[in-house]
């Protein structure tokens, strides 16, 4: 049976739950089940042969789904393809570099703020130029000006695993546990001064290593190395 309009009418009751509600005196009631009634039998009306706008593909579509746009297309990537014809969304931005003092454009993969892409391959790519950092710079890098200190701090720490790793394979320098050992900074990263370097704070001299009990103690003034 195909509901219409007008065999609605003839339905005096439905019923929701335990109760039964006359659609003729709650109106509202009435509207929002008819309107749910021809939206479902719309989906059964038929299909309508379209043409897919960027490559030439039969579609099919409701009546309905045709009413939504006078473009049609097959699938996502075939509407962005063609919705972005002409379209250049990756407008370039001189920057000037920070070494060599010179412009650069951010445009063909390149996203450095500060360095143009040759400085950056050859210098800033080294541990070497990394270490001449002082820690006030470092803070205030876009990736890490805006983290509390202690997280601004772990970044150091994971500098010193990388340029000391070769300290890892030691025994702990107190008590000879050699399964597993962490790097500790001699002196703490937050008693530097901002001037001082990232190849200060992290030098060997600067670096012991010291199983998970013992860098607990030590941090905590209960053992000296």
């Amino acid at each position: 049976m195909v509901l219409t309009n007008s065999n609605l009418h003839s339905i005096l009751y439905i019923n929701v739950g335990s109760n039964n509600w006359c659609l003729r005196q709650d109106s509202n009631l009435y509207h929002s089940i008819t309107v749910n009634l021809f939206r479902r039998q719309d989906r059964y009306r038929g299909t309508m042969k379209l043409i897919c706008k960027q490559c030439k593909k039969d579609i099919d579509k409701t009546p309905s789904q045709a009413k939504r746009s006078t473009n049609h297309f097959c699938s996502r990537s075939c509407s962005v393809s063609f919705n972005n014809i002409g379209k250049n969304r990756k407008t370039a931005r001189i920057r000037i570099c920070e070494t060599c003092h010179g412009e650069y454009s951010t445009i063909k993969g390149h996203r450095s703020l500060h360095f143009c892409q040759n400085c950056q391959i050859k210098t800033h790519n080294r541990p070497e130029f990394t270490k001449t950092l002082t820690i006030e710079y470092y803070f205030s890098r876009l990736s890490v000006k805006d983290k509390h200190p202690s997280w601004r701090a772990s970044h150091i720490r994971l500098l010193n695993r990388m340029w000391n790793k070769n300290l890892r394979s030691l025994p702990c320098a107190a008590c000879g546990y050699d399964k597993y050992v962490e790097l500790a900074h001699r002196k703490a990263v937050s008693s530097f001064p901002l001037t001082a370097t990232l190849g200060e704070v992290n030098s060997a001299n600067n670096t012991v290593q010291l199983c998970p009990n013992c860098h607990w103690e030590f941090d905590n003034g209960l053992l000296t190395v």
